[in-house]
């Protein structure tokens, strides 16, 4: 297994990850339908404020994590990373590649400007932990409801 780390445009893998995708909305997603809005991708990406990181065995995509990168609108000198999503194939999860997504992530915001990383996970979510035991502090919660 050869595994590689690339960044790529978020709207570009798209269409190559939909397997993937579906099972990462399965596991953690909403309650709504999954359905991406690959201009919205291309246009974040293309303005500098997205990017994906992705991880292949191979040809094969089997982990990504996409990321924001954006000034805080209530102080546009405090630029965060933000992400948007993260998900590693099941069968590839127990090797260093989800930390390396996440590391690379940190990397990445910090190159263009970033001075904080923000991680949205569920309560109690194995992804929790792992941010936990990594520095991170979980600071917020989101309700939501349907109305």
């Amino acid at each position: 297994m050869d595994i590689t780390y690339a960044i790529e445009n978020p709207a570009e893998i798209i269409p190559q990850i939909k397997e993937l995708l579906a099972a990462n909305w399965a596991e953690t997603g909403f309650n709504f339908a999954f359905n991406p809005d690959v201009q919205t991708y291309q246009y974040l990406f293309d303005s500098g404020l997205m990017v994906a990181l992705v991880a292949r065995d191979g040809e094969s995509i089997v982990g990504y994590c996409t990321i924001l990168i954006t000034p805080n609108i209530h102080n546009p000198e405090i630029i965060t990373g933000v992400n948007d999503s993260l998900f590693v194939h099941p069968d590839y999860r127990k090797k260093t590649i989800p930390y390396r997504l996440i590391k690379q992530a940190e990397i990445e915001a910090k190159k263009r400007g970033a001075i904080e990383f923000q991680w949205h996970c569920r309560n109690g979510t194995p992804l929790g932990a792992v941010l936990e035991k990594h520095g991170y502090e979980l600071q917020s919660a989101i309700a939501s409801k349907e109305i």
